[in-house]
């Protein structure tokens, strides 16, 4: 019984930090709302978000992803509190140093990225007229304890306890949902040009995307010589999905204040492919051409991650695992 607890009690945990994990993403794109068409764009834009990657971790019980994710999107708006003077500068220096802490120990992949961000945020991002010393003071304050507790935590005690290596690990292959870039193709155009304004701007956000862009980069050539596996390379997926509804929200925002013809037709486009998908229109089509052609073609790629996560949800897989727990 008491091993039968502790699963009922990972379950709501798991459960509660999926509705953190909602919360800390809306507060995240709400601060680019301005008005009343924005604010319930955020409303429309958070469901997007969440029934594609996020969901689709909780099915399969992968907590420490969506967990990793709500880590770094807390260690952005930290930052950006810390540009916009909002706390004092003591306690979000301390904030920042228990949150790459927790994402450290969270889940490890994530975490060199994020570490040069706020590396790089702390060292040249914010006020200019800070010294130096002062500035590299305050860094050393923030990674000394992450850092070392960090690297003995997971190098240490968990790669060489068990007598493994980090590139031996990265090579191990594993079962997870793979889609090099369909999901993605309605976000690109927005979010690419509110990336790009980010980055005219020096905003953490855009400095992060970049960086987990990067390394993605760098996974792929690695998958593709055989280096990494595949398993490891489309983890990235999981920020780099927060990363592309959050800049696709703020391309709209920015595009919305200067030309909102162009910002509705953008917003269209996705509302009718969405519309076609999720109202079963697009897939009817699709089984029929298929039955009479013989050929199997998907129309609805840009969707394929949601009619993945609805399928296994009517297998009742999901209800089955959870509600074990509580009948016994």
């Amino acid at each position: 019984m008491r091993e039968v607890t502790w699963y009922k009690g990972y379950i709501a945990a798991d459960i509660a930090f999926q509705w953190l994990e909602i919360l800390i993403f809306f507060v995240w794109i709400k601060k680019l709302a301005a008005g009343k068409f924005l604010t319930a764009l955020v409303c429309l834009t958070v469901p997007f978000y969440y029934l594609a990657y996020p969901i689709h971790s909780f099915y399969f019980s992968f907590t420490y992803w969506g967990l990793g994710v709500l880590l770094l999107i807390y260690i952005l708006l930290l930052l950006q509190r810390e540009r916009e003077r909002m706390e004092r500068r003591s306690i979000v220096l301390a904030q920042l140093m228990l949150a790459c802490f927790s994402l450290c120990v969270c889940y490890m992949l994530f975490a060199p990225v994020a570490f040069v961000c706020v590396w790089l945020e702390l060292m040249w991002g914010g006020e200019k007229k800070r010294r130096f010393s002062a500035k590299c003071k305050e860094t050393h304050f923030v990674f000394l304890l992450p850092c070392a507790l960090g690297i003995y935590f997971c190098y240490f005690d968990f790669f060489f306890g068990q007598g493994t290596s980090i590139l031996g690990s990265i090579q191990n292959e594993g079962g997870i949902y793979s889609n090099l870039f369909g999901n993605f193709i309605l976000l690109m155009p927005m979010a690419g040009y509110g990336w790009i304004r980010g980055i005219r701007k020096k905003q953490p956000q855009a400095v992060c995307f970049t960086g987990f862009l990067v390394f993605a980069a760098c996974m792929l050539l690695g998958a593709l010589y055989g280096r990494i596996s595949e398993y490891y390379f489309y983890k990235n997926y999981y920020p780099l999905w927060a990363f592309s509804w959050y800049f696709f929200f703020c391309g709209i925002s920015i595009l919305y204040k200067k030309n909102r013809e162009l910002a509705a037709a953008n917003l269209g486009c996705c509302l009718l492919c969405g519309i076609l998908v999720f109202s079963g229109i697009d897939g009817r089509f699709v089984s029929s051409m298929d039955e009479r052609n013989g050929v199997d073609r998907h129309y609805s790629e840009a969707f394929e991650l949601y009619a993945w996560n609805r399928i296994y949800r009517s297998w009742g897989a999901v209800r089955s695992v959870k509600r074990a727990a509580c009948v016994v």
